[in-house]
Protein backbone atom coordinates (compact mmCIF):
# COMPACT_ATOMS: atom_id res chain seq x y z
CA UNK A 1 0.00 0.00 0.00
CA UNK A 2 1.67 3.35 -0.72
CA UNK A 3 0.96 5.66 1.74
CA UNK A 4 0.02 9.08 -0.02
CA UNK A 5 -2.46 7.37 -2.09
CA UNK A 6 -5.09 6.51 0.31
CA UNK A 7 -7.34 9.37 1.13
CA UNK A 8 -10.15 7.73 2.66
CA UNK A 9 -10.18 7.22 6.44
CA UNK A 10 -11.80 3.79 6.37
CA UNK A 11 -9.53 2.45 3.64
CA UNK A 12 -6.62 4.20 5.81
CA UNK A 13 -8.03 2.39 8.88
CA UNK A 14 -8.07 -1.11 6.94
CA UNK A 15 -4.37 -0.66 5.86
CA UNK A 16 -3.29 0.30 9.07
CA UNK A 17 -4.89 -2.68 10.55
CA UNK A 18 -3.14 -4.94 8.32
CA UNK A 19 0.24 -3.63 8.70
CA UNK A 20 0.03 -3.88 12.96
CA UNK A 21 -1.83 -7.54 12.30
CA UNK A 22 1.49 -8.06 10.54
CA UNK A 23 3.75 -7.08 13.32
CA UNK A 24 4.63 -3.81 11.07
CA UNK A 25 3.67 -0.91 13.88
CA UNK A 26 5.69 1.64 12.37
CA UNK A 27 4.53 1.31 8.67
CA UNK A 28 0.83 1.26 10.15
CA UNK A 29 2.01 4.71 12.27
CA UNK A 30 2.71 6.03 9.33
CA UNK A 31 -0.25 5.29 7.33
CA UNK A 32 -2.57 6.66 10.14
CA UNK A 33 -0.41 9.91 10.81
CA UNK A 34 -0.60 11.44 7.41
CA UNK A 35 -4.32 9.57 7.06
CA UNK A 36 -4.78 12.23 10.08
CA UNK A 37 -4.23 15.12 8.08
CA UNK A 38 -7.19 14.02 5.69
CA UNK A 39 -9.32 17.14 5.63
CA UNK A 40 -13.15 16.66 7.04
CA UNK A 41 -12.50 13.94 8.60
CA UNK A 42 -15.69 12.79 11.32
CA UNK A 43 -14.74 13.09 15.44
CA UNK A 44 -15.28 8.99 14.42
CA UNK A 45 -12.80 8.63 12.18
CA UNK A 46 -10.39 10.30 13.54
CA UNK A 47 -11.03 8.75 17.28
CA UNK A 48 -10.47 5.75 14.93
CA UNK A 49 -7.18 6.62 12.87
CA UNK A 50 -5.72 7.89 16.70
CA UNK A 51 -6.27 4.30 18.31
CA UNK A 52 -5.03 2.94 15.37
CA UNK A 53 -1.67 5.24 15.67
CA UNK A 54 -1.93 4.61 19.82
CA UNK A 55 -1.91 0.54 19.47
CA UNK A 56 1.33 1.21 17.16
CA UNK A 57 3.10 3.30 19.73
CA UNK A 58 2.45 1.04 21.94
CA UNK A 59 3.81 -1.95 20.03
CA UNK A 60 6.99 0.18 19.53
CA UNK A 61 7.45 0.66 22.89
CA UNK A 62 6.98 4.30 23.15
CA UNK A 63 4.57 4.07 26.38
CA UNK A 64 4.77 7.62 27.52
CA UNK A 65 3.51 9.14 24.01
CA UNK A 66 0.80 5.92 23.93
CA UNK A 67 -0.37 6.86 27.25
CA UNK A 68 -0.89 10.60 26.74
CA UNK A 69 -2.43 10.05 23.31
CA UNK A 70 -4.77 7.38 25.67
CA UNK A 71 -5.69 9.67 27.89
CA UNK A 72 -7.05 12.02 25.07
CA UNK A 73 -8.85 9.35 23.70
CA UNK A 74 -10.77 8.12 26.81
CA UNK A 75 -12.46 11.57 27.14
CA UNK A 76 -13.20 11.94 23.28
CA UNK A 77 -14.83 8.34 23.84
CA UNK A 78 -17.17 10.15 26.04
CA UNK A 79 -18.07 13.10 24.54
CA UNK A 80 -18.42 11.89 20.57
CA UNK A 81 -21.79 10.74 19.62
CA UNK A 82 -21.44 7.54 18.35
CA UNK A 83 -23.73 4.46 18.75
CA UNK A 84 -23.84 2.35 22.07
CA UNK A 85 -22.34 -0.98 20.57
CA UNK A 86 -19.29 1.30 19.25
CA UNK A 87 -18.72 3.61 22.55
CA UNK A 88 -18.60 -0.01 24.43
CA UNK A 89 -16.30 -1.26 21.72
CA UNK A 90 -13.39 1.65 21.85
CA UNK A 91 -13.57 1.65 25.96
CA UNK A 92 -12.94 -2.08 25.48
CA UNK A 93 -10.04 -1.40 22.86
CA UNK A 94 -9.11 1.31 25.17
CA UNK A 95 -9.07 -0.82 27.90
CA UNK A 96 -6.86 -3.38 26.36
CA UNK A 97 -4.36 -0.97 25.36
CA UNK A 98 -3.80 0.18 28.96
CA UNK A 99 -3.64 -3.46 29.61
CA UNK A 100 -0.72 -3.88 27.50
CA UNK A 101 0.86 -1.16 28.76
CA UNK A 102 0.90 -2.59 32.69
CA UNK A 103 -1.96 -0.34 33.68
CA UNK A 104 -3.90 -2.39 35.05
CA UNK A 105 -6.09 0.15 36.98
CA UNK A 106 -6.83 2.24 34.68
CA UNK A 107 -7.60 -0.89 32.06
CA UNK A 108 -9.77 -2.10 34.83
CA UNK A 109 -12.01 1.47 34.81
CA UNK A 110 -12.30 1.27 31.21
CA UNK A 111 -13.21 -2.59 30.87
CA UNK A 112 -16.13 -1.55 33.93
CA UNK A 113 -17.28 1.47 31.46
CA UNK A 114 -17.71 -1.13 28.52
CA UNK A 115 -19.52 -3.40 30.65
CA UNK A 116 -23.02 -2.08 31.34
CA UNK A 117 -23.20 -0.95 27.84
CA UNK A 118 -22.92 -4.41 27.20
CA UNK A 119 -25.45 -5.30 29.07
CA UNK A 120 -27.20 -2.29 27.83
CA UNK A 121 -27.59 -4.22 24.21
CA UNK A 122 -27.71 -7.66 25.67
CA UNK A 123 -24.51 -8.37 24.58
CA UNK A 124 -24.21 -11.36 27.26
CA UNK A 125 -20.47 -12.35 26.28
CA UNK A 126 -18.98 -9.20 26.26
CA UNK A 127 -20.69 -7.65 29.05
CA UNK A 128 -19.32 -11.23 30.74
CA UNK A 129 -15.56 -10.98 29.43
CA UNK A 130 -15.57 -7.23 30.26
CA UNK A 131 -16.89 -7.53 33.85
CA UNK A 132 -14.56 -10.39 34.30
CA UNK A 133 -11.77 -8.10 32.96
CA UNK A 134 -12.49 -5.44 35.31
CA UNK A 135 -11.58 -8.01 38.00
CA UNK A 136 -8.46 -9.20 36.27
CA UNK A 137 -7.52 -5.11 35.80
CA UNK A 138 -8.07 -5.00 39.24
CA UNK A 139 -6.61 -7.81 40.84
CA UNK A 140 -3.16 -7.42 39.00
CA UNK A 141 -3.30 -3.52 39.92
CA UNK A 142 -3.41 -4.86 43.57
CA UNK A 143 -4.20 -1.81 45.89
CA UNK A 144 -7.27 -0.48 47.48
CA UNK A 145 -9.48 -1.89 44.52
CA UNK A 146 -8.09 -5.29 44.54
CA UNK A 147 -10.95 -6.43 46.88
CA UNK A 148 -13.32 -5.22 44.21
CA UNK A 149 -11.55 -7.70 41.59
CA UNK A 150 -13.89 -10.71 43.06
CA UNK A 151 -17.41 -8.75 42.58
CA UNK A 152 -17.07 -7.95 39.16
CA UNK A 153 -15.75 -11.87 38.74
CA UNK A 154 -18.46 -13.21 40.32
CA UNK A 155 -20.55 -11.31 38.26
CA UNK A 156 -18.97 -11.97 34.80
CA UNK A 157 -19.59 -15.82 36.38
CA UNK A 158 -23.37 -15.10 36.70
CA UNK A 159 -23.79 -13.50 33.29
CA UNK A 160 -22.03 -16.33 31.77
CA UNK A 161 -23.59 -18.92 33.86
CA UNK A 162 -27.27 -17.63 33.20
CA UNK A 163 -26.24 -17.54 29.15
CA UNK A 164 -24.38 -20.68 29.20
CA UNK A 165 -21.41 -18.64 28.14
CA UNK A 166 -18.37 -21.65 28.32
CA UNK A 167 -15.51 -19.20 27.83
CA UNK A 168 -16.54 -17.25 30.49
CA UNK A 169 -17.50 -19.73 32.94
CA UNK A 170 -13.72 -21.42 32.41
CA UNK A 171 -12.28 -17.94 32.84
CA UNK A 172 -13.22 -17.31 36.31
CA UNK A 173 -12.81 -21.19 37.64
CA UNK A 174 -9.42 -20.45 36.50
CA UNK A 175 -9.36 -17.06 38.13
CA UNK A 176 -11.14 -18.97 41.20
CA UNK A 177 -8.11 -21.37 41.05
CA UNK A 178 -4.98 -19.36 40.84
CA UNK A 179 -6.57 -17.27 43.84
CA UNK A 180 -6.59 -20.41 45.73
CA UNK A 181 -3.23 -21.41 44.25
CA UNK A 182 -1.65 -18.25 45.50
CA UNK A 183 -3.46 -18.25 49.15
CA UNK A 184 -2.11 -22.40 49.17
CA UNK A 185 -5.52 -23.59 49.08
CA UNK A 186 -4.07 -26.47 46.71
CA UNK A 187 -7.03 -28.71 47.09
CA UNK A 188 -9.43 -25.77 46.09
CA UNK A 189 -7.20 -24.59 43.15
CA UNK A 190 -7.51 -28.41 41.46
CA UNK A 191 -10.83 -28.06 41.55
Amino acid sequence: VHVSAIHDATLAAIAAQVYLDGGQPTRAKEITQKSLRIKNLTPLERLELEALTCSALAEEGKRSVAIKLLRRMESEVETIYMPIDTRADFFSRLARMQFFLGRYLQAGELFLQAAPLYFELGNWDSAARSYFNTGAGFQNAGGKREPEAFIYVEECRKIAADNNLQGPLSACAAFYGVDSYHHGDFATALN
